[in-house]
């Protein structure tokens, strides 16, 4: 099927984290029509969904002259729509990006399985009926614990899938496989800890690593945690994608993740040199304390880390091969810096600007801070 209309593109997800960063970046394309499916229950209800989404990160409202919005359900047969109405989507769309996904480590498989996995399977269908390139966002949370490094292919079942964030993952890419072996073309994207965009600062308020600091530092205790991870802003992983998508390549998959991952033990020991003072404890000690508050973080921090969560993400360093991610990232003039203690700076900053960590506690980070910022911008308009 040959579509000669401009690029419109259906992008699920639109009004999450990386989602609102994804539609800015497709809309600076002056030739891309957007299709944003959206849970609302008004057409008005989802474009003011998608304006919070741009203004909490910071982003300009863009113009949604080009945006329309479908209110369908993903999980049920050609997307919850009448015949007409499936033929007439997939008679206008050219690339599918489903990015949309329930990230809870605290729920089952059972109670994600619609939201993460049935709505692949759907919109793997509707790609494959109208020949439209598919763009799978997926996380390096499938993989397995192991010493050697994350394989930019598909992964074999394993035992190492504890919580119903990975096992729906782990299934949907599953479906993006067997997708591919009947003749889609899909790309797969596995992101890793995604963060604010550097330049502001943002924090994503669901984002573990800065509930977990923000309870800690609000306790002055923070959990001894033996993790590696890679850290990449959410600003340079939506125009990789957005890129690759209109690349028209062969079926993929990236690890999008740059070459080394933070240690918890060296941001720990940079909050330290900004001024922060806090103890370590180990995680059961830690969680004993983070119970007995009445404030709902800290709550679910303590959740997360009992039962099977605190078996998968208490100790775990994530190795990735990155080649082929690197290699197209090049190509179009992307890469993804280390993440480095003057930009914790930036995101502390932003913290306590927000009230994520009270000033009060850390006067002497505060103050360290604050100059920290002021020197910057001087350097800056210098």
């Amino acid at each position: 099927m040959v579509k000669l209309a401009q690029p419109t593109v259906l992008l699920t997800g639109a009004t999450g984290f990386v989602g609102a960063q994804l539609l800015s970046v497709l809309l600076a394309r002056p030739n891309v029509n957007v299709i944003c499916h959206v849970r609302a229950t008004t057409t008005e209800a989802a474009f003011e969904r998608l304006t919070k989404a741009c203004l909490q990160q910071h982003l300009d409202v863009p113009d949604f002259t080009r945006v329309e919005i479908l209110l369908a359900d993903l999980s049920t047969p050609n997307l919850g729509l009448n015949a007409k109405d499936y033929d007439a989507l997939g008679s206008g769309v050219t690339h599918v990006i489903h990015n949309a996904a329930h990230t809870s480590v605290l729920r089952d498989y059972t109670s994600l399985k619609a939201a993460n996995t049935e709505s692949t399977a759907e919109l793997l269908l509707f790609a494959k009926r109208f020949s439209v390139p598919f763009n799978h966002v997926s996380t390096i949370a499938v993989a397995p614990l192991s010493p050697e490094p994350l394989a930019e292919n598909f992964v074999a079942l394993h035992d190492d899938l504890h919580d119903g964030y990975q096992q729906s993952k782990w299934a949907a890419e599953r479906l993006v496989e067997s997708a591919i072996e009947a003749g889609v073309n899909a790309q797969v994207y596995r992101l890793a800890r995604v963060i604010g965009a550097k330049q502001t600062g943002f924090i994503n308020g669901n984002d573990l690593v800065w509930r977990i600091l923000r309870t800690g530092l609000r306790l002055k205790r923070l959990p001894d945690l033996s993790v590696a991870e890679p850290w990449t802003p959410v600003d340079v992983v939506a125009r990789f994608i957005v890129a690759q998508t209109f690349a028209g390549r062969a079926s993929q998959v990236f690890n999008v993740t740059p070459e080394t991952s933070l240690h918890l033990v060296d941001l720990y020991q940079w909050l330290r040199e900004f001024g922060f003072e806090f103890d370590s404890l180990l995680i059961a000690d830690w969680v004993r304390e983070a119970e007995q508050s009445s404030d709902e973080n800290d709550l679910t921090i303590a959740s997360f880390f009992k039962g099977q969560a605190q078996k998968s993400a208490s100790n775990r360093a994530m190795l990735t091969d990155n080649t082929q991610f690197k290699q197209s990232a090049a190509e179009f003039k992307l890469s993804l810096a280390p993440f480095d203690r003057d930009d914790l700076a930036t995101y502390l900053q932003f913290a306590f600007e927000q009230g994520i960590v009270d000033a009060a506690q850390h006067p002497l980070a505060f103050l360290r801070l604050q100059r920290m910022a002021k020197t910057t911008s001087n350097e800056v308009y210098s």
